[in-house]
């Protein structure tokens, strides 16, 4: 969904153990990779910034990464890749349950609601200390209530926070969670190398390379400063304003219904909703799951595109 970013010069791989695309990303610029590299103090940071973090990790958590990606190693945790399969999401949540440990859950929006519906559909238990973390593209604030709605009557504690990050720069660079007036997320920077500013409204991430030269990335994303945080939107190209309204629209009944994916018609303006499997359209405008996938295409590894091109 971003632009290539050609880098200039050819970086000291020899310096590199291992390198990850992102299975959500069709770019071939080759360059476009993240580095792996040991666990830094992210989580140390966040817990600063955000202490009720602290308060849900009482002891070793359980975290799941429900990405199309390898993001890190994570000190302090007990790591479970996905592989973004629901019954390896179920299972890791089984064992979180089991073993009585406080569970994060790091991954995009979409499936992340996917797994929930589907984890507690089947009446599986889950543990009582959960935290959320999204992130990968844009998400609206109804998403975020429906997995509350989901949760109430099965946790004890629950808080959902929103990770913005690129894969030229690095993951999860900042760090928020809505405000409850205004369903804004605000973010703070959580990573110590990586300067967020904003100039001309756009959010420029500074950063320095793996050639150890500082760098500036430009997300292409709206951002505005607010009381100390960033407030950041998508790039209209990526997200056009309808489709921000749509979807911004939906109540957790919806949610239940449409799986977020839909696709832009040649007008602009009116749109084909992909539904959950095994939901029945009921309006010209929604699609049965399967045969939304054989026209337009869906993985839950690929990030929405909403645009024509």
């Amino acid at each position: 969904m971003r632009n290539c970013h050609v880098q200039p010069y050819i970086p000291d791989l020899d310096g590199c153990e291992l390198i990850s695309y992102s299975h959500g990303s069709n770019q071939m610029d080759p360059f476009a990779f993240r580095i792996v590299r040991d666990g830094d103090n992210r989580l140390d940071q966040a817990i600063k910034i955000y202490p009720k973090i602290g308060s849900i990790l009482s002891k070793k958590p359980i975290l799941v990464n429900c990405y199309p990606a390898t993001l890190s190693k994570f000190p302090g945790t007990i790591t479970i890749d996905t592989y973004l399969r629901k019954q390896n999401f179920s299972r890791a949540l089984l064992l979180g349950h089991a073993s009585d440990r406080p569970t994060i859950i790091i991954g995009q929006p979409f499936p992340v609601l996917d797994f929930f519906l589907s984890h507690l559909n089947q009446r599986l238990e889950i543990q009582k200390k959960i935290l959320i973390v999204l992130g990968g593209y844009w998400c609206p604030g109804g998403l975020d209530q429906t997995i509350l709605d989901l949760l109430i009557n099965h946790a004890e504690a629950v808080e959902i926070f929103h990770a913005y990050g690129v894969a030229e720069v690095n993951y999860a660079c900042l760090l928020g969670q809505r405000d409850p007036a205004d369903s804004r997320i605000l973010y703070q920077c959580v990573l110590q190398d990586v300067n967020p500013i904003i100039e001309k409204g756009r959010l420029v991430l500074e950063y320095t390379d793996v050639n150890g030269f500082l760098s500036n990335f430009d997300t292409e994303d709206s951002a505005e400063a607010h009381e100390g945080n960033f407030i950041i939107a998508p790039s209209r190209h990526r997200v056009p304003e309808n489709v921000v309204a749509e979807i911004s629209s939906w109540n957790s009944q919806l949610w239940h219904r449409y799986t977020g994916y839909l696709k832009l018609n040649n007008d602009y303006k009116s749109m084909i909703i992909q539904l959950r499997p095994g939901l029945t359209p009921n309006t010209d405008r929604e699609m049965d799951f399967f045969e939304f996938c054989k026209l337009y295409g869906m993985s839950w590894s690929d990030k929405p595109c909403y645009c024509l091109y």
